[in-house]
């Protein structure tokens, strides 16, 4: 009943981005999650039910060999309530 991902997780990612802050975050989601950690992280890569492509999809993207840039069709909450 909520789109923000685990405490636990949340908490790596803030860490993470302490430690790194060039850290590249992969996320796997049927739809919009919440993010609260994208400030302190270099780049979000974002991946939507990705088939059995997706690892070469992502490293496309990841190494530059493609460009992802698009206009996404769903928008992003800051907070569970803003949906």
């Amino acid at each position: 009943n909520t789109l923000s991902f685990g405490r636990m997780d949340n908490n790596l990612v803030f860490r993470l981005g302490k430690i790194r802050p060039d850290t590249t975050v992969l996320t796997i989601s049927p739809g919009a999650v919440l993010l609260p950690w994208k400030d302190s992280v270099a780049s979000i890569i974002s991946m939507f039910m990705p088939g059995q492509e997706m690892g070469n999809a992502f490293a496309d993207v990841f190494f530059g060999e493609v460009c992802p840039g698009a206009k996404l069709t769903l928008t992003f909450p800051n907070k569970d309530n803003e949906m």
